[in-house]
């Protein structure tokens, strides 16, 4: 393990924890836009432009979403389909408006920015979990000492090797410091691992 493969892990732990505050943005412009549009249907002047806008940001989302995605997978994007080309509406609104209803770019952005929060989700617990384990195993001798210097407290009483080893508190914060050592690398390993699973979901919609 040396300073790349670090970074590269701080670098993917970092994306995986911003897809949720990202995701939570992008579902909630998604169903708020084409719920607005719905809703202001009725109203010809403020619906149809409503949904032509959402759908053009949508598509817009997409595309941005798809160069990041194999930006950091280090991969080419994908030629473009003859149904995915850029095409020019005709002139008028209820034109566009079709259009937009029938832009199949525009609708998978949409599901993009749908699916985007329940992945979110996923990878954010994913990362803080792993994060918290990491941590947690590591500062195990410093926490240790210092709540028992401080309240009093000895959270080794009553812990897993304290169970089924006779173990003093001293070898079992080595053992778990040990073990967070190796967790650690793990973590390191493992994340851009997940990251990119992920990556390689949205680069598909």
């Amino acid at each position: 393990m040396n300073y790349k493969d670090v970074a590269n892990a701080t670098k993917h732990s970092l994306i995986m924890l911003f897809d949720l505050p990202v995701g939570i943005l992008l579902f909630t412009f998604a169903v708020t836009g084409l719920s607005l549009s719905a809703g202001l249907l009725p109203l010809f002047l403020l619906g149809i432009p409503l949904f032509i806008a959402v759908m053009g940001l949508a598509g817009l989302v997409r595309k941005f979403e798809h160069a990041r995605c194999y930006a950091l997978l280090q991969k080419m994007p994908p030629s473009l389909t003859v149904k995915e080309q850029s095409v020019q509406p005709a002139k008028g609104l209820l034109n566009r408006a079709l259009y937009a209803a029938t832009n199949l770019e525009g609708w998978k952005g949409i599901a993009l920015m749908i699916v985007k929060l329940p992945l979110g989700i996923a990878s954010f617990t994913i990362i803080v979990t792993l994060l918290s384990l990491s941590l947690g195993l590591l500062a195990y001798p410093l926490v240790y000492y210092i709540l028992l210097e401080s309240i009093q407290v000895d959270i080794y009483e009553g812990n897993l090797l304290a169970m089924f080893t006779n173990l003093g508190p001293s070898e079992a914060s080595l053992i778990y410091f040990g073990i967070g050592i190796l967790f650690t690398y793990w973590v390191i390993r493992i994340v851009p691992t997940i990251s990119k699973a992920f990556l390689r979901v949205y680069a598909l919609l």
